[in-house]
């Protein structure tokens, strides 16, 4: 079973199969601080008909591309990155989701906006998760 998983997302890599949702970010510095700080995503959450996955961060099936400084926070729980633009990207995809759920570590700070976009919908952040509803 293992190399057969192996092999699927071996196959889903080279054929280059796979949804992108971006997210636009301002960053943010505490107090007395000049560190610029930005969003930290834990899971990516999708529905297709009328089944949800989940995938973590650590999924080899999710990838953050166009970031600007990436940790592994929390423990490696998260992908966290301080870059205005940034895009993730989920392998193995042949359609898109029909909903998407972000789960995030934390809430954007007062002053900071965070949007996602997928599949021509955009979302603000507000909480801890955002749903884009119909993201086809």
């Amino acid at each position: 079973l293992t190399q057969e998983v192996s092999d699927a997302a071996a196959k889903a890599f080279s054929e280059k199969i796979y949804f992108d949702i971006d997210v636009l970010s301002d960053t943010w510095c505490p107090a007395g601080d000049s560190r610029e700080l930005g969003i930290a995503l834990t899971s990516v959450n999708f529905r297709r008909g009328g089944e949800w996955y989940m995938k973590s961060v650590l999924d080899p099936s999710v990838e953050l591309l166009s970031f600007n400084g990436i940790e592994g926070g929390n423990s490696g729980t998260n992908f966290s990155w301080s870059g205005k633009e940034s895009k993730i990207r989920l392998y193995g995809l042949t359609e898109a989701p029909d909903e998407i759920l972000l789960q995030f570590a934390w809430p954007p700070r007062p002053g900071q906006n965070v949007f996602v976009k997928a599949g021509g919908r955009e979302a603000l952040v507000s909480r801890t998760a955002v749903i884009l509803l119909g993201a086809v």
